[in-house]
């Protein structure tokens, strides 16, 4: 009995070796960007980004001097029910977190150290909203940049039957 014989949904396969079929596995694709001056660049990115307490935008970053409570920076960006791919970076950090909110609801991983993070989240909240948020936590100080939305699309088959 080989390996054919046991499966119930036939693949072509790209190689074959005995007791093992390869096969090209989907791979997941990215949408367009979704968020408008993510490396704080822009013209006006104070005309494109919300800095609540805490936050200034200078120098090509956006910079949290910290304080008591959550510090957040917002863009509307999202819409309801899709996954992103998100990306961005932090620096000078020196205390405090920093995570991704999508839609109010759903976040991110905390990160407390200098680096570039990349993490799939869903904004499929009950309750969610179309904004994405970087929000500082704990007298968050540091810096972010590069920040980057991208609607995430999961691998999907295409499946042809070509036999009766």
């Amino acid at each position: 009995m080989s390996l054919l014989d046991d499966v119930s949904i036939v693949v072509t396969p790209n190689g074959y070796k005995a007791g093992e079929l390869y096969a090209v596995v989907p791979v997941p694709t990215e949408g367009a960007e979704e968020i408008s001056c993510g490396d704080f660049e822009c013209a006006d990115p104070d005309a494109v980004w919300t800095r609540g307490t805490g936050w200034t935008i200078s120098g090509g970053t956006a910079n949290c001097i910290g304080g008591a409570g959550s510090l957040n920076l917002t863009q509307v960006a999202l819409e309801i029910g899709k996954t992103y791919t998100v990306t961005y970076t932090v620096s000078n950090y020196s205390v405090g977190t920093i995570h991704p909110i999508m839609g109010g609801w759903t976040h991110g991983t905390y990160q407390s150290s200098n680096g570039t993070y990349t993490e799939v989240i869903s904004n499929n909240h009950a309750s969610a909203n179309t904004t994405f948020y970087m929000q500082g936590k704990s007298g968050f100080v540091g810096s972010i940049d590069n920040i980057s939305v991208k609607e995430y699309t999961s691998a999907d088959m295409d499946v042809t039957r070509a036999t009766a």
